[in-house]
């Protein structure tokens, strides 16, 4: 399961990580890029903390030594734990990759692209 994001807060990793606890088959969550800001990088270094202190199955910061299109391909589903959208790539992208999306829908972010045929 791939969360392809860059982990700032509105992204709501902490339930991407909780989500990963009920993956079946031992399947690992990855996020591909970590923040770029300060006020991020603090509350990501301790989800990293609690995920390594927990042994859970995440994976942080593939995104910084893989290409990006070989890991969305390689993924079963995306996953979006988003709380707020800027555009709505975390809805477009799984459907440009023939990917499914697990999350939230996000009705402000999801209208326009159903009036436009994209379907959720």
């Amino acid at each position: 399961m791939v969360y392809p994001i860059r982990a700032i807060r509105r992204k709501n990793i902490g339930e991407a990580i909780l989500l990963s606890l009920f993956f079946r088959d031992n399947e690992t969550l990855v996020i591909t890029l970590p923040p770029n800001s300060q006020a991020d990088i603090e509350s990501y270094e301790d989800w990293k903390a609690f995920v390594s202190d927990y042994h859970l199955r995440v994976e942080f910061d593939r995104g910084l030594n893989h290409p990006y299109e070989a890991i969305v391909a390689s993924a079963r589903y995306l996953l979006t734990t988003s709380i707020m959208e800027g555009f709505g790539f975390s809805f477009l992208e799984p459907w440009l990759f023939d990917k499914l999306v697990w999350g939230r829908k996000l009705t402000d972010i999801c209208a326009d692209f159903e009036v436009n045929g994209v379907s959720f």
